[in-house]
C-alpha cells in the first residue's frame, strides 16, 4: 500500500478545535491528512501520530471500516515492533509518542529503509 501525506484544510480546523488532533485518515483514501501545527511538536510525537495513522490504514485495508483506536496501535506494532505510548503535555492530552528506538525505526521505515 502506498501511503500519501496531504496538509488537509479539514485538519487544521480539527486542531484548531482540539489541540491534540494533527492528523486524521479515510478522508482521502490511502492519505494521511495533517494541519500544519505537526511540523512545531517534537519528532517523537510526529513519528508516534505518524504511526498511529499507519496503523488505522492498515485496519481499514484489511476491510475493518469500524474499528477502535488500540486496534490501530497493534496494527503498527505488528507490523515494525514499535510500541505507540501516550502522554499529555503542552501538545495535547493523551498524545501519541514513541521511544528514541522507535522514532528510529519508523524514520528508517517512512524513508523506505528495512526495519532492523
Amino acid at each position: 500500500m502506498i501511503v500519501k501525506l496531504r496538509h488537509c484544510p479539514l485538519a487544521e480546523g480539527e486542531h484548531f478545535n482540539s489541540t491534540r488532533q494533527y492528523c486524521h485518515v479515510n478522508h482521502y483514501k490511502n492519505t494521511i491528512c495533517w494541519a500544519r501545527a505537526i511540523m512545531f511538536i517534537p519528532v517523537p510525537h510526529q513519528m508516534g501520530l505518524l504511526a498511529h495513522e499507519i496503523g488505522h490504514l492498515i485496519v481499514l485495508a484489511r476491510g475493518k471500516e469500524i474499528h477502535y483506536e488500540p486496534e490501530a496501535d497493534k496494527a503498527i506494532e505488528d507490523l515494525l515492533g514499535i510500541k505507540i505510548r501516550y502522554k499529555s503535555g503542552k501538545y495535547g492530552e493523551d498524545l501519541q509518542y514513541l521511544s528514541e528506538k522507535d522514532t528510529d525505526t519508523m524514520l528508517r521505515f517512512l524513508q523506505g529503509e528495512e526495519a532492523t
